[in-house]
């Protein structure tokens, strides 16, 4: 029963937007009847996925609890929620592979190397994936990247955590 519906559909030209797929992400694309996107005709708008960090630094004490800033939206806002994939990672400067910090999908969540059992995510409001780290450590200071991952589409905004503390200097 499905595959003579598929069949129909393909010979037919049935599809969003005149294109043969639907992914929910034509950017801003303008199609006509045909689908040849000369610019005549129907206006297919897709969905724009959007990142929000502290565009400041974010400052903290050696073993204390930091919270880094993130957040995503879409554009237009969507009526149904969708299942995404958060993926945090602390930009290494001496290297070309990040270190993964923590991944998230629906409520699940694990987390890596050093950061295991002292990473979250904060889910406190809706599209809030803000990564909480405990028991700071000085290693911890630099650069993270939130990755906020749709499907085949993904965005990403970065946040610097930087550490204040004491210096004591002991005279022997």
């Amino acid at each position: 029963m499905l595959i003579p519906l598929v069949v129909m559909l393909l010979q037919t030209g049935s599809s969003y937007c005149g294109l043969p797929f639907y992914n929910g992400f034509y950017y801003d694309r303008v199609m006509n009847d045909k689908g040849d996107g000369n610019g005549e005709g129907k206006r297919c708008v897709g969905v724009l996925l959007m990142v929000e960090t502290s565009q400041d630094a974010v400052f903290s004490l050696r073993g204390a609890n930091v919270t880094l800033p993130c957040r995503y939206y879409y554009l237009p806002k969507l009526d149904a929620p969708r299942m995404i994939r958060i993926k945090w990672s602390k930009l290494k400067e001496d290297s070309t592979r990040d270190a993964d910090v923590l991944v998230s999908s629906g409520l699940k969540h694990r987390s890596f190397g050093d950061f295991r059992g002292r990473t979250r995510l904060q889910r406190s409001a809706p599209h809030e994936v803000s990564l909480v780290i405990g028991d700071l450590r000085l290693r911890d200071a630099g650069k993270y990247r939130c990755e906020v991952i749709d499907g085949l589409e993904d965005e990403s905004g970065t946040v610097d955590l930087e550490l204040q503390g004491e210096c004591y200097i002991t005279h022997l």
